[in-house]
């Protein structure tokens, strides 16, 4: 393990699976863009989700997908910020630099250089072997970067020079905070605006993946709520999964809603939306969210709006 790698938990990593070196593997056979080691690392029936895109399922498809990828994308360097672990499965935030050498999403290869940053939920079976694996990414802000956008693209976010490695305790605290998730939705989507803002740190900063930059403070939140509110009606968060880690909670979910009034410049359109995605919220020790990063697809939500057209793998 790296020196530099710290690891805060209250529980014991298991001993009988090596799960950060699973882990490292992968990191190394995608920045070699071996698509046939990466492919290796997968059970023969794993599936490979990448919300706005079809599934991949099989060790083979996995293989093929990650092969045009680095066919598309060169000089590419991966580097995780964050790892969450519980059992044998891993939440990786992770950061992403490459360059465009072929066609992507409609723009001619250019040699540009572009960056996001985004989520992993990697589930792995007895044999070390990753037999489920869901990416969170905004293909969407790598578009903007190449100059194929509405706005100007996001910096590229730098790389950590080691991650922080976090195990689940399955401590009182962490249940805590995962009630307090469940509250904060709640009170989001009953459009009870005080409430949902009593949950925040008065500095909270939320970096969606999906929103043009960082958003920092109770103001900034207080117009995301507003525009929320009027854009769609009946919301509502289903949870796929949730994980309570030290200050952390990992929330994957899906979104839902009838779009119903303007959303950054689309005209009510009446669809129903349905969006996968995955939230990193911190919570300070009195319950409060004071930090969150929120990855998903705007490519596809803007597809279910009536703008543009669906992704292929």
């Amino acid at each position: 393990m790296n020196e530099a790698t710290s690891i805060r938990t209250k529980a014991a990593l298991a001993t009988d699976f090596d799960i950060i070196g699973a882990r490292e593997a992968y990191l190394k056979a995608f920045r070699s863009r071996d698509a046939d080691a990466l492919g290796a690392l997968f059970a023969p029936a794993a599936i490979r989700v990448n919300p706005g895109t079809p599934d991949a399922i099989g060790r083979t498809e996995i293989r093929d997908v990650m092969a045009r990828h680095f066919e598309t994308f060169g000089n590419q360097s991966i580097a995780d910020t964050y790892r969450f672990i519980q059992d044998r499965c891993m939440i990786a935030v992770w950061t992403w630099h490459a360059t465009q050498d072929a066609d992507y999403l409609g723009v001619p290869a250019s040699g540009k250089q572009v960056g996001v940053m985004g989520a992993s939920v990697f589930w792995f079976g007895e044999d070390g072997k990753i037999i489920k694996e869901c990416t969170y990414w905004d293909p969407y802000g790598v578009l903007k970067q190449l100059g194929a956008g509405a706005e100007p693209g996001r910096e590229i976010p730098p790389h950590a020079t080691a991650p922080e490695i976090f195990v689940a305790g399955r401590t009182d605290a962490e249940a805590a905070n995962i009630r307090h998730l469940r509250t904060y939705h709640s009170y989001l989507l009953g459009g009870q605006l005080q409430p949902w803002l009593d949950y925040m740190t008065d500095d909270i900063a939320w970096d969606d993946q999906m929103a043009p930059g960082l958003a920092v403070g109770k103001k900034h939140s207080a117009s995301d709520f507003a525009m929320l509110r009027s854009a769609f009606g009946d919301p509502e968060i289903k949870s796929v999964n949730v994980w309570g880690n030290n200050q952390f909670v990992i929330h994957q979910g899906i979104f839902t809603a009838r779009h119903k009034g303007e959303l950054m410049g689309i005209p009510a359109s009446n669809r129903f939306v349905i969006v996968d995605n995955i939230d990193v919220i911190s919570f300070t020790p009195d319950g409060k969210i004071d930090k969150g990063w929120s990855f998903g697809n705007s490519i596809e939500m803007g597809y279910q709006l009536g703008v543009g057209a669906k992704q292929a793998q």
